[in-house]
């Protein structure tokens, strides 16, 4: 179900409960940084209303998926450019394997990889800053290697986390 699938320019997912730990907000300054490219939502939470609002005032090219089924969501992966997770911490993110299972490019604190993310071979480290956030995603969707990190990110979930 979680398989790449042709990405789409400039598309960015965040997919996860929307409360403040997971500093969507971040990502959402971050993303209104950065021309050219759309951040899709995918979620729901305590912080939906106050995201949107944020999303709206920063005139951020935002679209808003709410809970998705499980297949959906792995349709979305697939076509995502760079999937996006800025949490404070996690203990061992599913989704984040789910989204490198899918080909995306991962940009993620050091807080929410943490044992996962190799920076530079199969992801790239961000700090929970909007404007370092935003110049490692430009990185991440200019880079030359970009389908070489792809294909580690990929070979890292299929090698370590395949049953």
């Amino acid at each position: 179900m979680f398989r790449p699938a042709e990405k789409v320019p400039g598309m960015l997912l965040y997919a996860g409960r929307l409360s403040p730990e997971k500093q969507v907000d971040l990502l959402i300054r971050a993303a209104a940084q950065i021309p050219g490219t759309s951040l899709h939502l995918a979620g729901d939470g305590s912080e939906s209303h106050a995201l949107l609002l944020l999303g709206e005032s920063l005139k951020a090219s935002l679209v808003w998926h709410g809970f998705m089924a499980q297949r959906d969501l792995a349709d979305l992966m697939g076509r995502a450019s760079v999937f996006v997770l800025a949490s404070k911490y996690e203990q061992a993110s599913k989704v984040l394997l789910e989204a490198m299972a899918c080909g995306c490019l991962v940009v993620a604190t050091p807080e929410a990889s943490r044992g996962i993310i190799v920076d530079g071979r199969n992801g790239y480290f961000c700090l929970p800053m909007a404007d370092y956030m935003a110049g490692v995603i430009r990185f991440a969707l200019d880079d030359p290697s970009a389908d070489q990190i792809r294909a580690a990110a990929r070979e890292y979930v299929l090698r370590c986390h395949s049953a």
